[in-house]
């Protein structure tokens, strides 16, 4: 044994006199110049027993390089492109069996919002009388509650997706924004079931609410609607896992969300400060509620102002939020 570990030492001191990690050529995605981190684990790992063995087993250290640092951003982009397929097939099995223990099974995908409508519809149509000040209740609230819950389950989920996948993340490399990519498909798939109903129910309720042309825009304003989970879930899946203590106020962060976005009534009606309604008509979920009531109910093309605030938000939030996730991307394998 002594031999062969002598016989190792030399053949590794004639190609170079000991293990410089530093000096090694850098994989394509290494920095530059190492951060204090990276040089405090260049510090600990020259001339260690690891380094050693690993020398002694592969021959050289030049082929080999770091998985825990963040590539550069293009590479990450294709790198998350190639992993498309699995986002649909993690989001589509995950949708197939999240009702799997259930008796009914995907029948809750339908009945959950059906009877979350029809409740608020009681509580403040027929108990508070709130249907006395809006035409047509009904579909008022039904629209509100079935089309904000997409988004809320997006918020509700993403707090604590990077924790909950976390044997993933240390079992496998990927690009981890595949993760809150996942999620908000899977949320999509769940929240078309709820959205066909609403459309059916507004439609035979009396008042009825029949079909108009500008329905056909509505999936255009879902796809917005999609673009602000997709930001909205990148900023708070770093922010959760950074922060775990997070996922305890999002309860009360969406009931605030839900009053001041106008999903039970018409939050702008109550409203006379000029400084409180502008920041009520900057909220992209009120002004997303306004879009879709607009072109069920009313027919009409939404406000100008409304379809900027939600494409802005989309556009925006999506665009800080995956560089924000990107930056952290050396950290989630780390968390405890």
């Amino acid at each position: 044994m002594r031999e062969r570990e002598e016989t190792a030492v030399e053949r590794i001191s004639s190609s170079r006199a000991r293990v410089q990690l530093g000096s090694l050529d850098q994989p394509q995605h290494w920095r530059a110049t190492p951060d204090r981190r990276e040089r405090a684990v260049e510090s600990v790992l020259q001339g260690s027993r690891f380094a050693f063995d690993v020398e002694v087993a592969y021959g050289d250290l030049d082929h080999l390089s770091p998985v825990s640092l963040r590539p550069p951003l293009r590479e990450y982009l294709r790198d998350l492109w190639r992993r498309r397929h699995f986002i649909w097939r993690e989001s589509r099995g995950r949708f197939a069996t999240q009702n799997a223990n259930d008796r009914l099974g995907g029948f809750w995908l339908i009945a959950r919002p059906v009877l979350d409508g029809l409740f608020y519809w009681i509580v403040f149509g027929l108990v508070l009388r709130m249907s006395q000040s809006i035409d047509n209740y009904v579909a008022f609230v039904l629209i509100g509650t079935m089309m904000f819950q997409f988004t809320s389950r997006v918020i509700s989920a993403s707090t604590g997706v990077m924790r909950s996948s976390r044997a993933l993340i240390r079992a496998f490399a990927f690009p981890r924004a595949s993760i809150p990519l996942a999620l908000v498909v899977r949320e999509l798939l769940s929240a078309l079931p709820g959205m066909a109903v609403c459309l059916v129910m507004i439609a035979v309720i009396p008042p009825f609410e029949p079909p108009r042309l500008t329905w056909l825009l509505v999936p255009a304003v879902f796809a917005l609607q999609t673009l602000l989970g997709v930001g909205l879930a990148l900023v708070l899946a770093r922010f959760g896992s950074d922060l775990p203590d997070v996922a305890n106020v999002t309860g009360f962060v969406l009931r605030v969300l839900m009053y001041a976005s106008g999903v039970l009534f018409p939050i702008d009606r109550f409203v006379t400060d000029p400084t409180a309604l502008l920041v009520v008509q900057l909220n992209p979920v009120h002004a997303m509620l306004r879009i879709y009531r607009d072109l069920l109910m009313g027919g009409v093309l939404p406000q100008t102002v409304d379809v900027v605030v939600l494409a802005g938000w989309g556009v925006g939030l999506t665009l800080i939020g995956f560089v924000y996730f990107w930056r952290g991307e050396e950290t989630y394998a780390r968390q405890q």
